[in-house]
């Protein structure tokens, strides 16, 4: 994956594979090409408010059995808060 230019806004989100795994609703799979371009053309995967989005499960994975398990304990979520309380 390459990085994200910080100078374009528009090569970022979904558009952009890296930052699009991470934002994909964990109910979904981004790797699977049908998927990741129904979210990106919004036909047929809507992404809401109510999806929670991959990077806030431990190691970015959900269970689908059971979306609770590891919600709130990614790594960047887990520095973002340490870094803010501190």
């Amino acid at each position: 994956d390459s990085l994200v230019d910080p100078d374009d806004k528009h090569s970022r989100g979904f558009t952009h594979d890296a930052c699009g795994r991470l934002l994909c609703p964990a109910e979904l799979d981004w790797n699977d090409p049908v998927v990741r371009a129904g979210i990106r053309d919004r036909s047929g995967y809507v992404v809401t408010d109510l999806s929670f989005p991959t990077h806030l499960y431990e190691k970015y994975t959900a269970n689908p059995d059971d979306l609770e398990e590891g919600l709130f304990k990614s790594k960047i979520l887990v520095q973002v808060c340490r870094t803010s309380i501190t």
